[in-house]
């Protein structure tokens, strides 16, 4: 029979192993985070520009703006 102390040990290693194991997965994690967030920055400005285009035609055509 295993005694407190020998579960104390078992989870001590166990958590151990698994510390080990999800480095590589957080080390992924964090380049998804950083690629989203450079995506994400790319489609603002990109939306930016658009927005400003389609004000100049707007106002170039005479036509009103949504508010």
């Amino acid at each position: 029979m295993l005694t407190r102390d020998d579960l104390k040990q078992i989870r001590i290693v166990v958590k151990e192993e698994v510390k080990e194991e999800i480095k590589p997965i957080d080390k992924k994690l964090d380049k998804v985070q950083e690629d989203i967030s450079d995506i994400l920055t790319a489609l603002d400005q990109r939306q930016t520009r658009i927005e400003g285009r389609v004000d100049r035609l707007e106002d170039e055509v005479g036509i009103a703006k949504p508010q």
